[in-house]
């Protein structure tokens, strides 16, 4: 009988689990590091730019 080989993904497997297998591929980001809040000035210059 021949073993099947899977190809794994990252999103397969865990973080920590990837480090492992490639640790030199950078660990990836998720979506909360890249977003940034905008500050209650950046709000307000929206807003003034925003014809009522």
């Amino acid at each position: 009988m021949v073993k099947q080989i899977r190809k794994s993904y990252q999103s397969d497997i865990s973080d920590k689990e990837w480090q492992i297998i490639e640790p030199h591929i950078p660990k990836p980001k998720t979506i909360h590091e890249h977003y940034i809040t905008p500050s209650i000035k950046d709000l307000k210059l929206v807003s003034e730019k925003i014809p009522l």
